[in-house]
């Protein structure tokens, strides 16, 4: 399977042009129901590119916490379903040549999984999806070969759709085996490098434990912030420092007092 780089991505979306014809991939125009036909060359996430001989088209399938579609580079399929004005291809339906059918949603209603749960339940409690801001940040790290969702389920949590990508690192909304909500930071390695809580769990005797196995002398001096502890404290050089001890009890941050 080939990924798609975030440029090859824009590239491939901007090449449908509006025209007339029905089945032309190169000619896609906004009309409901259309069918077109080709074969697929690239597959990334839930997405993938459909080519006929006129042009290529990026088809839209919905989110893969839905449904995964499982579509192959080299397959012949038929796809009916409309243009977006993102000048992707939404799919209604998916017939592969053996005759197998993946039914996405109905023409003309909205997407089945607005606002609902994963087919087998197992994401019902959250009941939402990712807003477009957030999908599109999931897909562009599919694109560098980053399965946000992967990395957070294989790490014990339930994915959350909230997704924000910073300079070195993406932060990810999850959700603990209790139900705790988290933040995981996973850099562009696709490695958790840290776990920030919204909600403390630790008093001052916990806090102190940490600072201190952590080889500083306590001070005593702490100042809750949104998702994290600010705490004086000595380090083994003898320097006055401010630790910053986020609410999963990581001391991620040293900095001279």
């Amino acid at each position: 399977m080939r990924h798609l780089t975030g440029a090859a991505v824009a590239a491939l979306v901007a090449v449908a042009g509006p025209a007339a014809a029905q089945t032309a991939i190169g000619d896609l125009n906004a009309a409901t129901g259309i069918t077109i036909e080709g074969r697929v060359t690239d597959v990334f996430g839930n997405k993938f590119v459909l080519e006929d001989d006129t042009g290529r088209v990026l088809v839209e399938t919905g989110p893969s916490w839905w449904r995964t579609t499982e579509v192959a580079v080299g397959e012949r399929l038929t796809v009916m379903g409309e243009p977006d004005p993102s000048r992707t291809f939404d799919a209604f339906s998916i017939i592969h040549e053996d005759g197998r059918e993946i039914k996405v949603r109905d023409p003309g209603m909205p997407p089945p999984w607005a606002g609902q749960s994963s087919l087998d339940g197992s994401e019902s409690r959250l009941q939402r999806r990712a807003d477009a801001d957030d999908q599109r940040e999931i897909d562009t790290a599919l694109t560098t070969g980053i399965d946000l969702k992967k990395i957070t389920e294989d790490a014990g949590y339930v994915f959350g759709y909230d997704v924000d990508r910073k300079d070195d690192h993406y932060e990810v909304e999850a959700f603990g085996p209790d139900g705790a909500e988290v933040e995981l930071h996973i850099d562009f390695t696709g490695s958790i490098r840290r776990i920030a809580m919204d909600d403390p769990t630790y008093d001052e005797a916990g806090l102190r434990q940490i600072v201190e196995s952590a080889g500083y002398e306590w001070r005593g001096d702490i100042d809750r912030k949104k998702k994290h502890y600010e705490v004086e404290a000595v380090n083994a050089r003898g320097e006055r420092v401010e630790l910053h001890v986020d609410y999963s009890g990581e001391i991620y941050k040293e900095k001279w007092d």
